[in-house]
């Protein structure tokens, strides 16, 4: 399913800050903007802008892209934290969205561990786990695959013609 015309972002992305986490998340969101989805990701907004207007826009982004890793598990519990106010964006949201909607992506979750409001059925999940001494960004395997699911193409590549 297509997402509506009127929204704001293709891609929104939710993650807890944290030492590193912030660097990883905005090379993804540069590599997405590059790649020419325009992306909501907390690190493009201006001196005053209001992070919870900010956080609202995700419900009429086309896909909403959620950074799992043990410090957002923790802090979606915390409320009045910024990642309690999107996970409360995002459960609001979810009964009105189509499958595929929302994506996880496990990172330093070797154990995939999921917040408590996700169905695996409901969600597309990326594993982007990073092995000692591998380079920060994304994989370019698992970036094509965030991509591809960005653009509503498979992810499964399978059934695909390489491009001649």
């Amino acid at each position: 399913m297509a997402a509506p015309r009127d929204a704001t972002y293709d891609v929104f992305i939710s993650y807890a800050w944290s030492k590193g986490r912030n660097e990883w998340v905005r090379l993804l969101a540069a590599q997405l903007h590059l790649i020419g989805f325009s992306v909501g990701y907390d690190g493009y907004l201006g001196y005053g802008q209001s992070l919870n207007t900010f956080m609202q826009s995700l419900s009429s982004a086309r896909h909403v892209l959620v950074v799992v890793d043990d410090n957002y598990l923790q802090r979606m519990n915390k409320e009045n934290s910024g990642v309690w106010k999107e996970f409360q964006e995002i459960r609001q949201a979810l009964d009105d969205k189509p499958d595929g909607w929302l994506g996880i992506i496990a990172i330093d979750n070797p154990d995939f561990k999921l917040p408590s409001w996700a169905e695996p059925s409901m969600i597309k999940c990326f594993d982007c786990n990073i092995q000692e001494g591998a380079p920060l960004a994304p994989a370019a395997s698992t970036l094509e695959d965030i991509w591809r699911w960005c653009a509503d193409m498979p992810v499964d590549k399978s059934n695909a013609e390489p491009p001649r």
